[in-house]
């Protein structure tokens, strides 16, 4: 009621003509109190003002379910329960509720807030573990990851390891081969014998040792800096096509960016035990002829040049 009054007074109306239409009205609204039978002077009002009446909404309905609500505490509990959100305002004037209806209410609103602040924190749960199930499979796959790479550097060196094993035996079997060669010709020596006699009685023991001749030859060639480098020839190349492999694949100088190609007339090899130096005229001798298979190891040196 008095918000009907003081929207009368906002009209134009005075407060003691404004309680008189309303309380002849029975207060009955707005509506009642301006077209009631009183007269328009005796209630002090401009009548202009009786055009300018604004409307007020009696009730809401929801545009979704069409559920009619009286009041803005009803559409905030509508929504809060059905997610409806769309909503208008309605002239027709509902029944006001009771103290006991208006309980029920407030009931219903505050169950609806848990129930909705309930089910997000549960969204927020879920959310979080699936997170953390995420970043869990993500750590799981980066480790297998990292594991299969250390089992295949481990496998890589292994194999690595076995061959440069078997190249020293195998080069340690031809040194002893041929410490036992030179020692036999050292005794031929002191015994009067001629060594191109004893020459081909050591080629025969070497043959007899080893009927078939490799196919291959597997040198392992060691630089002044860098890694050693590895290459696999035929045991009818000649040393000139391991002199150009050298050439071709100098290492880089610790100091330098890039990888340089030399010349092959500045390379000098030599074997370090026997200590032999090959000249020009080896370079047209095959790998076979000069004792390099199936295994050796070269050591590799860049002539000084002016």
């Amino acid at each position: 009621m008095d918000n009907d009054i003081d929207t009368l007074v906002q009209m134009g109306w005075k407060k003691e003509y404004a309680e008189k239409a309303l309380s002849e009205t029975n207060h009955q609204g707005l509506e009642a109190a301006i077209n009631c039978n009183t007269r328009v002077d005796d209630l002090g009002i401009n009548i202009s003002t009786l055009k300018t009446l604004p409307q007020v909404p009696q009730s809401f309905v929801c545009e979704e379910c069409g559920r009619p609500l009286r009041s803005n505490d009803d559409v905030e509990l509508h929504s809060a329960r059905t997610g409806h959100i769309n909503f208008k305002e309605s002239a027709d004037k509902l029944k006001p509720l009771t103290d006991e209806e208006k309980q029920v209410q407030m009931r219903r609103l505050e169950e609806a807030i848990v129930r909705r602040k309930m089910k997000r924190e549960e969204e927020e749960r879920q959310k979080c573990l699936q997170d953390e199930k995420n970043r869990r499979l993500q750590g799981k796959a980066s480790q297998s990851a990292k594991a299969m790479f250390r089992e295949e550097m481990m496998r890589r060196e292994a194999e690595q390891l076995k061959r440069d094993r078997a190249e020293d035996k195998a080069y340690r079997e031809k040194l002893l081969a041929e410490i036992e060669a030179e020692k036999a010709e050292r005794i031929a020596k002191r015994k009067g014998v001629h060594s191109k006699e004893i020459a081909p009685a050591a080629a025969s023991q070497r043959e007899a040792k080893s009927p078939n001749s490799p196919a291959e030859c597997r040198l392992q060639i060691r630089t002044p800096f860098g890694q050693p480098l590895r290459g696999t020839f035929k045991s009818s190349e000649n040393l000139g096509a391991v002199v150009l492999y050298v050439s071709q694949n100098w290492p880089m100088h610790p100091d330098s960016t890039t990888r340089m190609t030399i010349n092959s007339c500045e390379i000098t090899l030599q074997t370090a035990f026997p200590n032999r130096k090959f000249g020009e005229e080896d370079l047209s001798k095959t790998l076979n002829e000069l004792g390099l298979c199936p295994t050796a190891v070269l050591m590799a040196r860049r002539n000084a040049t002016f």
